[in-house]
């Protein structure tokens, strides 16, 4: 069993992989050098994309809280807001986002998203280094190639003022991750095959809102989520053999006609072994602590170790009996 330092250990050179990982996508997606991006003007954020607008806002979000935090000595919280910015953020949305463009024919439109990619990722460095030099100090050599400038002699990031309009591209980006998230954790849940696309609708309160969202996010929600079909509008309500869940732009129902009735089935058999066994583990655990003679005459850490393990016994079995449920409810609604 690993010690809680050696997971930090672990988890930031995890992070430190997940840098390099991100300066070796936008090398090899570069059409030039680094420089050219990172000395041209930014892009009117009108003219790009909601991914490109979307990260120029959250950058501005993330220097004005780790300058905030670190004006306070609170070294921990800004660390903490880098790295959700770098890895969440950047790495697992914005970098997934923009590949149709950086790998589609409209050069004009894959060379602003290289601009700001660039531009983003060098303020990103200049915010890590205080934490992270040696690594941070590495990478910007690699994009400023033709200098010997150090990132040492670069100014730290301050933020701008956002605008009323930058909210609402935040909350409609908010959105679709928030939709590709449920349904990404439905699949999982129901141990759907990756490869099978599935049909999906999303319930919003009003026909703008629909519209907006399949505008501006409607093939980034098909790509990744894998879904052969998806739909927004104010009169959704899914059928007999859907599943629904909750997004932050409204209920999105996921149709099931498309999997394999026996994929459905040896799931529920699965998740029946398995609800069976965590239930009569747990029966084992509460009739062993509801025994006076054992919670008098054990050591304190073993009763104590016993009632964390029936809390999370009973965690565990009310998570499975809902899946088990969703699983069951499809079935029934197959046969209707």
């Amino acid at each position: 069993m690993s010690r809680p330092g050696e997971d930090r250990i672990e988890g930031n050179r995890n992070f430190a992989n997940k840098i390099w990982n991100a300066a070796r996508f936008l090398l090899i997606n570069s059409s030039a050098d680094p420089a050219v991006y990172l000395e041209a003007p930014r892009p009117n954020p009108e003219s790009l994309p909601l991914a490109g607008r979307w990260i120029l806002i959250r950058l501005q979000r993330t220097i004005e809280s780790v300058n905030r935090e670190l004006e306070a000595y609170r070294f921990d919280e800004a660390s903490r807001v880098l790295y959700q910015f770098l890895w969440h953020e950047f790495c697992d949305w914005y970098l997934e986002f923009i590949k149709p463009t950086l790998y589609g024919t409209d050069t004009d439109a894959a060379d602003r998203t290289r601009t700001v990619s660039f531009q983003v990722f060098e303020s990103t460095l200049r915010l890590l280094h205080p934490f992270m030099p040696f690594i941070t100090e590495e990478i910007w050599q690699t994009l400023h190639r033709s200098s010997n400038y150090s990132i040492v002699r670069a100014p730290y990031p301050t933020a701008v003022v956002a605008t009323n309009l930058e909210d609402g591209w935040e909350n409609l980006m908010n959105d679709i991750v928030t939709i590709i998230t449920e349904i990404r954790r439905i699949r999982n849940e129901l141990n759907i095959n990756p490869s099978l696309q599935l049909k999906a609708e999303l319930r919003t309160p009003t026909a703008d809102r629909a519209e907006s969202l399949l505008r501006e996010g409607g093939d980034h929600i098909r790509r990744i989520a894998r879904l052969s079909e998806f739909e927004a509008n104010s009169s959704a309500s899914g059928g007999p053999s859907s599943i629904s869940g909750m997004t932050s732009a409204g209920p999105i129902f996921i149709n099931l006609d498309d999997v394999d009735p026996e994929a459905l089935e040896k799931e529920r058999s699965r998740l029946k072994k398995n609800v069976d066994a965590v239930a009569s583990e747990l029966s084992r655990l509460e009739e062993k602590l509801n025994k006076p003679t054992f919670v008098d005459k054990a050591p304190p850490e073993v009763v104590s170790d016993h009632r964390l393990r029936r809390n999370d016994l009973s965690q565990r079995s009310m998570a499975l009996s809902e899946r088990l449920k969703l699983i069951e409810d499809v079935l029934k609604g197959r046969k209707k």
